[in-house]
């Protein structure tokens, strides 16, 4: 495995880990930001993209970790709408 592949392996690894852990936290807080909900699939999803266009294999593949594990939530990712009390959450 060479230098490239170990970064990408590793930034997978890592965000697997803040998945886990992220998802043992009973009742997890919310991101927000203004007041909408932000989904780690949305982040995820920014961060392949960015990965790609930027050749930067372990970006991508740990915003690929992130966009799978919210899949269930994809319809959700752009709907603004979702407000919250900014006590729930991340400003």
């Amino acid at each position: 495995m060479n230098k490239k592949e170990k970064y990408v392996v590793a930034a997978a690894s890592i965000a697997i880990i803040a998945v886990v852990l992220w998802r043992a936290i009973p009742d997890s807080p919310k991101v927000r930001i203004g007041g909408n909900r932000i989904h780690h699939g949305l982040v995820g999803a920014l961060l392949v993209g960015l990965g790609i266009l930027s050749k930067r294999w372990e970006v991508a593949a740990a915003g690929a970790v992130l966009a799978v594990d919210d899949i269930d939530d994809l319809s959700q990712w752009l709907d603004f709408r979702e407000q919250g009390s900014i006590h729930n959450g991340v400003v």
